[in-house]
């Protein structure tokens, strides 16, 4: 997974921008996603443009994003490095465990 970018939308007059998240993964809960010898590397979150008066969407977990309640795993093998957020958690936002 390299390459890759969430990016939020932007906000209209007096709106919010949208939040960019997860650029290479984004795992969603309920599920579960194991990652083995994988790498995630060189992925964008983007937070969108504020409208008027707006606030700027935040951009969280390029790597990868975990959601609340979400299960992840990753062996030793899998990498995730390299990856560039504009707010928070460049490479991974959420809990990670070992497989």
């Amino acid at each position: 997974m390299d390459n890759n970018s969430a990016v939020g939308g932007d906000g209209g007059s007096g709106g919010n921008g949208g939040d960019g998240l997860g650029g290479g993964i984004y795992e969603d809960a309920p599920s579960t996603l194991t990652l083995t010898a994988i790498t995630v590397a060189n992925n964008h979150a983007i937070g969108g443009a504020a409208g008027l008066e707006g606030n700027d969407g935040r951009g969280i977990g390029a790597g990868l994003y975990i959601t609340p309640g979400g299960t992840a795993c990753a062996d030793a093998l899998t990498i995730i490095a390299g990856n560039h957020a504009t707010t928070s958690d460049d490479d991974m936002f959420g809990v990670l465990t070992v497989c």
